[in-house]
């Protein structure tokens, strides 16, 4: 479960989303099951980096950053071995389907 500040309200907002982690850094796929538009939340993250994610029951301080290039390539890598349909979603999506990476915040 994703906790953000909206972009334009500057209310908290809540969201879940797949998890996709790997030592500690999570995966955020703005796939929105391969919607012609980003999710709400892409929006937010993009606007205040700055978010808690709540694994289980473990509560995690983390800044995202969207990720291009080999870096994203890396990351489709491994989203896509957790998830077999965002291949289907980025076909479907018409747009380019941006990955963020929620990572440690080291201000927090």
């Amino acid at each position: 479960m994703l906790t953000m500040t909206g972009a334009t309200s500057g209310n908290i907002r809540k969201t879940p989303i797949m998890r996709i982690e790997r030592d500690g850094t999570y995966l955020a796929v703005a796939s929105a099951g391969g919607a012609p538009n980003h999710p709400a939340w892409y929006r937010n993250l993009i606007t205040h980096p700055r978010l808690r994610l709540q694994d289980g029951t473990t509560v995690h301080s983390l800044r995202a950053r969207e990720v291009f290039g080999a870096e994203k390539a890396e990351a489709w890598e491994l989203a896509e071995s957790r998830w077999p349909h965002f291949p289907e979603y980025r076909a479907r999506a018409g747009r380019e389907i941006p990955i963020l990476l929620l990572e440690p915040d080291p201000e927090r």
